[in-house]
């Protein structure tokens, strides 16, 4: 071979981005059935930021894994920013980003993939989500309005889904925004509409979408491939930093796509309804312990709004 000449090194085109933070079992779990299902027929890479977990995940991963860029973080920069610090260390054509306690049971990157690439207008796409149970997780929603905001703080989105038609759609369908749970995009929308809005912990997704919708884009939800979701595995490990940052996001998704007056109705009401739900579950732990850590956490996030103290809890 003439010195001159280079040889062909095949383009990435998917990066799998997965944020984790003190999931050892399910990340090794979610690179299992990533290595096992997808074809290798066009290349990818696996990034995996590891948000300063204390599991012994670096060690692990590192020895099974020794291909995977793997990078631990410092301290736990929360998920929007090490979501970024992926994004901008990715080389693939595509981006798919995977919650940590998602499991792919069939080559659903090959499908997604397929479908993107044969697309003319670039869209983020969102598969269909089960459970551990087999039965569909919603995981493409409307943005969020005044009124299903106000009944999802109240626990209360029962009603509005009575009126709702729930559907199940057989073919690909347009919607306002998808899970970031599993969501495959161009890496080529992150120029357009930037990339995830670090001041956002919860609704990131949404924010993302609704961005991307506005700047023309279709935003997707593809039922012709699934994948399991152990919901909430992370978040599970802290409730005083999960409840805290979903109703913070909620009233920041507000403060960015909503008018001045349905921003201050929407605090208003988080001020109200807090401490009522933080009493209720206090007098929950009398018969159910568990019930104490939802009652501080409730207190905790009521004491921030007080304070209007809206930065991201870790």
């Amino acid at each position: 071979m003439n010195q001159k000449q280079k040889l062909k090194v095949p383009a990435i085109e998917v990066s799998i981005i997965i944020i984790s933070y003190n999931v050892q079992k399910y990340l090794i779990q979610c690179i299992e059935s990533i290595l096992h299902h997808t074809n290798t027929k066009f290349k990818y890479e696996i990034i995996v930021i590891d948000n300063h977990s204390n599991d012994d995940t670096e060690k692990e991963v590192k020895q099974r894994y020794p291909l995977i860029i793997y990078i631990q973080n410092p301290k736990n920069i929360g998920f929007t920013k090490a979501m970024n610090q992926a994004i901008n260390k990715s080389k693939g054509r595509y981006i798919f980003q995977l919650n940590p306690d998602t499991e792919l049971v069939e080559d659903s990157i090959s499908i997604l993939h397929h479908y993107a690439s044969n697309n003319d207008n670039p869209e983020i796409i969102g598969p269909e989500i089960i459970d551990e149970k087999g039965r569909i997780e919603p995981s493409y929603w409307r943005a969020p309005t005044l009124l299903s905001t106000i009944l999802s703080l109240s626990n209360l989105e029962f009603i509005i889904n009575q009126f709702r038609k729930i559907e199940n759609p057989t073919k690909p369908i347009k919607v306002d925004s998808i899970s970031g749970a599993a969501m495959f995009y161009q890496t080529s929308i992150i120029k357009k509409i930037g990339l995830f809005n670090e001041s956002l912990f919860w609704d990131e997704d949404i924010d993302f979408c609704l961005r991307a919708e506005k700047k023309g884009y279709n935003i997707v939800f593809f039922p012709h491939t699934h994948l399991i979701h152990k919901k909430g595995k992370s978040a599970d490990t802290n409730q005083k930093v999960a409840i805290a940052n979903q109703i913070l996001s909620k009233i920041k998704i507000f403060q960015i796509h909503h008018s001045l007056i349905n921003q201050i109705i929407i605090k208003i009401f988080c001020l109200a309804i807090i401490p009522i739900k933080a009493l209720l579950f206090l007098f929950m732990s009398l018969w159910k312990p568990l019930f104490l850590k939802k009652a501080a956490a409730y207190f905790f996030t009521w004491r921030l709004l007080i304070k209007r103290d809206y930065r991201i809890q870790l």
